[in-house]
């Protein structure tokens, strides 16, 4: 189980001067706080997904998760440890991945890399050699697991980083942007590792990730972050009635009547309106739009202009929950 009580941290920000001579030589700085007052739990098991814009605190929360940063205030607690203070306990049942920094040797190959986490966390050559096939059957890393990680492109290393969090079989996995770099089939390959492999089933998941099917599909809960501060969190059936976004191809029998276009254009649900020509509309919702409000809107079309073709489609639209005002409103 992981608990987090009131935890802040401020960091010194570089200040930028009008001057380049004096940001190359006296740069000023100034302390900021990038994780603010923040406190949520997470149960033995549960799949966590952080979400936010660029700069809200959600791999500075990652980096105190792991112990790599000391919390400012408040308290951290991960299956009973301080992080901070109990970092090599902490690594024997942790996985961590940050995109921004290789956990792997440069001048090892991948697979020495591997072998060499997996011998430290005292596991056994048939462990080793199982794992590592399940690993490969979704990331495909045999193709330059003989190589050494400095000729690695940052696609290949980023394989090889999330086979390094995972090689021995922590029960506590930290995921801080394990997609980036990855090309389309790698990363739903990498989906289906998180989905479908089992290797994951019975581990505490926190992963930052703008990886929508990762979201949906693998977390358990999803936990917003704004501005340094816990902005939201949603369990699965929230966040699909937040998300959902709602549209509809129509073609009529009889010609639209121009002033329930204007009426339907000027709905505060609709996102978006085209006439194809006089007798197709095609109508966009916003997210978070009530199902009723749909039916009815509809209705009305279909009711005044006959239905010939009438078309529903659902998709995801996850930028409407990094907007607090709509988060607040929701």
């Amino acid at each position: 189980m992981i608990e987090i009580n009131q935890v802040s941290k401020d960091m010194q920000i570089a200040s930028r001067s009008t001057s380049i001579i004096k940001n190359l030589f006296s740069p000023k700085k100034e302390q900021k706080r990038v994780v603010d007052s923040v406190s949520f739990n997470i149960q033995a098991n549960e799949k966590i997904s952080l979400l936010g814009h660029n700069g809200c605190g959600k791999s500075t929360m990652m980096k105190m998760l792991a112990g790599i940063i000391k919390p400012t205030e408040g308290e951290i607690s991960v299956n009973g440890l301080d992080p901070f203070k109990h970092r090599k306990k902490l690594y024997e049942f942790t996985g961590v991945l940050f995109a921004q920094k290789s956990f792997l040797y440069s001048d090892l190959s991948v697979k020495d890399c591997l072998d060499l986490y997996s011998g430290i966390h005292r596991q056994s050559k048939s462990h080793f050699h199982k794992r590592l096939k399940v690993l490969d059957d979704y990331l495909e890393i045999g193709r330059f697991q003989d190589q050494p990680v400095r000729t690695l492109s940052f696609g290949q290393r980023m394989r090889g980083e999330i086979a390094s969090a995972l090689i021995h079989d922590p029960s506590v996995v930290l995921l801080d942007e394990p997609t980036v770099g990855l090309d389309l089939d790698t990363r739903n390959k990498f989906n289906a590792l998180l989905k479908d492999s089992g290797i994951l089933n019975d581990k505490t998941v926190v992963i930052v990730t703008h990886d929508l099917p990762v979201v949906k599909d693998f977390s358990d809960r999803t936990i917003v972050m704004h501005q340094g501060c816990v902005q939201q969190e949603l369990y699965q059936e929230e966040l699909e009635r937040l998300t959902t976004q709602v549209s509809y191809q129509i073609k009529t029998e009889s010609k639209i009547n121009p002033s329930l276009l204007e009426s339907v254009n000027g709905h505060p649900n609709i996102l978006y309106v085209n006439c194809q020509d006089e007798q197709q509309l095609d109508l966009k919702f916003k997210s978070n739009t009530q199902e009723q409000t749909i039916q009815s809107l509809i209705s009305q079309v279909c009711s005044k202009s006959g239905v010939s073709f009438c078309e529903r489609k659902e998709s995801l639209d996850f930028s409407s929950i990094y907007l607090a005002p709509q988060l607040e409103s929701a």
